[in-house]
């Protein structure tokens, strides 16, 4: 029920500890100086108060590791030769909602370009 995260930078680790309700992971960052953090916007904060910029590639490393420690864990909590396979289904769910809302965009953008008659315009 715990994944590490991977890939931070020297000094720094953490974890994604799933909760009772299995259905979401809490995230958990430590600092080089021992302090907790539980989003990458609490990163970024600890980083200012040390006059230091956290950059967006730096940020968006932090935000892939703790994306693949949530899915980790994830997949601890289904166990077994099941896991695989609940993680694969929610990433086709995902890839799926991605294309829908692809899908979406470009037909809200087709009607955008239409001309619109004033009798329309007007409720007819």
């Amino acid at each position: 029920r715990t994944a590490h995260l991977s890939d931070l930078p020297v000094g720094w680790s953490g974890r994604a500890v799933l909760r009772q309700s299995q259905t979401q992971a809490d995230i958990t960052i430590l600092a080089p100086d021992g302090s907790r953090h539980r989003s990458v916007s609490d990163v970024c904060s600890w980083y200012q108060k040390r006059g230091k910029l956290l950059g967006t590639a730096m940020a968006q490393r932090f935000e892939e590791s703790c994306r693949m420690a949530r899915r980790q864990a994830a997949k601890l909590r289904a166990g077994g030769p099941n896991a695989r396979r609940a993680s694969n289904h929610s990433d086709e769910e995902e890839e799926d909602t991605h294309r829908r809302k692809k899908t979406a965009k470009r037909s809200r953008e087709a009607w955008s370009d239409e001309d619109v008659d004033e009798d329309d315009t007007r409720g007819g």
